[in-house]
């Protein structure tokens, strides 16, 4: 029987769902005509079935391996350059905490000769009241001895003409004497009254020499401070800028970490099928062995087969489905 019966390769397992294909109604001998034969082909269906199994697992395992090495891979590689990302981040905010220090230390110097200005300013403001104070009080001397003055000469007159009635007299020496003294003293406050006149005319200089310089530093203040508030109108837009950007980078890196951590759930839901898919195929041929070896006690009692050319069936394997065994990339 052995040298009549053809012996067929065993077919190649074909991957076409997820679920298992429903078994066909077969007649008797369709059932138990596979089991008919001798032990060595029995034996060598069974090593097939086998070695297909086992190919099939290490083509299972390499398509793991090979999802892991893409899973290490782009992890690494997201890693580097998030990194060098960080790092150049790092590099910028630090070049910018630097001009943003150093333009607070020129806002800061700014600040500070502004102030030193506003207190010169006040200086010289009391200096200028004090000067013009002590002009009034200058003026009212002088106006006071004016006034002396015009009534030293009245009483002049009055002694010229007493000086007139006493020419004759024993008084006259004596009133020529006192007019001598008067005209003597009178040349005096003449002069005091030109020095004075002079220290008015040049007070009256260096108050308006003061005033023109309290006009420039009045117009140097103005713009400092035009220029003070234009720096820190830059500065504030400068590092508003700066904020947004790092703003929308920081959006792009959580996006990419989401989109990363969906692909590797996705890639664990594979694996896990992938698993799940191993451990059917390694169940399976035991449950047909048990099958196989169930029915060999009845058959001891039936005559061999007539057909003993027809080939053994097997329920085929599931598969994967293409879909899942690959990471799809957006």
């Amino acid at each position: 029987m052995s040298s009549t019966t053809k012996r067929e390769e065993p077919q190649k397992l074909s991957i076409q769902g997820l679920s298992l294909p429903k078994p066909e109604e077969k007649s008797f001998e369709d059932r138990f005509g596979s089991f008919v034969g001798s032990e060595d082909e029995s034996d060598t269906i069974q090593h097939s079935l086998i070695e297909q199994i086992v190919n099939m697992n290490l083509g299972l395992e390499k398509q793991i391996e090979t999802l892991r090495l893409r899973l290490d891979f782009g992890r690494k590689h997201h890693h580097a350059a998030k990194e060098s990302e960080k790092l150049s981040m790092e590099s910028e905010i630090k070049v910018k905490t630097i001009k943003i220090d150093s333009l607070k230390t020129e806002l800061n110097s700014k600040e500070s000769s502004l102030s030193q200005l506003e207190e010169d300013t006040d200086d010289k403001r009391g200096k200028l009241a004090e000067i013009q104070t002590q002009i009034s009080e200058m003026k009212q001397n002088v106006d006071a001895a004016t006034t002396w003055l015009t009534e030293i000469q009245k009483e002049i007159v009055n002694l010229e003409s007493e000086n007139r009635q006493l020419v004759s007299g024993e008084a006259f020496e004596k009133a020529q004497k006192d007019i001598v003294i008067l005209k003597n003293e009178i040349y005096t406050f003449q002069q005091n009254i030109k020095v004075m006149s002079k220290e008015l005319n040049r007070a009256r200089e260096v108050v308006v020499s003061q005033g023109n310089s309290m006009k420039i530093l009045e117009t140097d203040k103005l713009n400092i401070q035009v220029k003070f508030k234009e720096d820190l109108q830059r500065i504030t837009m400068s590092v508003r800028f700066e904020i947004e950007r790092m703003r929308d980078i920081m959006q792009n890196q959580w996006s990419e970490m989401k989109y990363l951590r969906e692909q590797n759930h996705t890639v664990r839901q594979d694996v896990k099928e992938i698993k799940n898919l191993l451990t059917l195929a390694q169940a399976q041929p035991d449950s047909s062995r048990l099958a196989k070896r169930q029915p060999e006690s009845t058959l001891s009692s039936f005559p061999p087969s007539r057909n003993p050319t027809r080939k053994p069936s097997h329920p085929p394997l599931p598969a994967l489905s293409p879909k899942r065994t690959f990471v799809h990339r957006k």
